[in-house]
Parts: structure tokens; C-alpha cells; sequence
């Protein structure tokens, strides 16, 4: 991911619209991100060659079912972030997230 995206994608956590294997229970996780029930050893070996680190989606972009999981939604199509990505999401997300509490405070910035 381009440090762009990762920004973009740190605005659209700290507003609450993506969800990951982060930030859900594991035992959903195949109820959550439906493409999962279907990853097979092969996908597993490729992800962790890869470094994959969390799956996600993102609300009102990516295709969900109508229907929710213990209040989580059912997503049908996932993405995908490495370790490093995820380590620079985070810092990006708590950035967001501060400077937008200063913000709704009236603080300056």
C-alpha cells in the first residue's frame, strides 16, 4: 500500500467504517469475511510468504451481505494488509484519531 492509502485507510478506521481480524473475535472471523471459509492451504502458505497480517473490509465500499453476524456485518469480497502496512495503519489510525478529538474539542492542532 502507498502511504496514501494507508491515510485514507486510517480516516475510514477512526470513522468506524472498516472492519478486520483486528478488531472482531476470531471465532466470526468466517462469518465476518465469508471468502475465508473458502482459503485453502495453499492461500494460507502464499498469505504468510507474503506477510499478510490482517484481512478487512471496509463499510459502504466493499459488497456485504444484507445480513449480520452477532452485530458485525458479512462481507463477501475481503482485502488484505501486511504486517508492515498494518504497523504504519496503526500509527496513522491513533494520529487520526488524536488530531480529530483536538479538533471536536476546539483545540488547536
Amino acid at each position: 500500500m502507498t502511504d496514501l492509502e494507508i491515510r485514507e485507510l486510517a480516516l475510514q478506521a477512526v470513522d468506524g467504517r472498516v472492519v478486520g481480524t483486528w478488531n472482531t473475535p476470531k471465532q466470526e472471523w468466517k462469518l465476518i469475511f465469508m471468502p475465508l471459509m473458502f482459503a485453502d492451504a495453499a492461500l494460507v502458505r502464499r498469505w504468510k510468504k507474503q506477510k499478510i497480517a490482517h484481512v478487512y473490509g471496509i463499510l459502504g465500499t466493499d459488497q456485504t451481505t444484507s445480513r449480520a453476524i452477532n452485530g458485525y456485518p458479512m462481507f463477501v469480497e475481503i482485502r488484505v494488509i501486511t504486517a508492515s502496512d498494518f504497523l504504519k495503519l496503526r500509527i496513522a489510525s491513533n494520529m487520526a484519531a488524536k488530531q480529530r478529538a483536538q479538533f471536536l474539542a476546539g483545540r488547536r492542532l
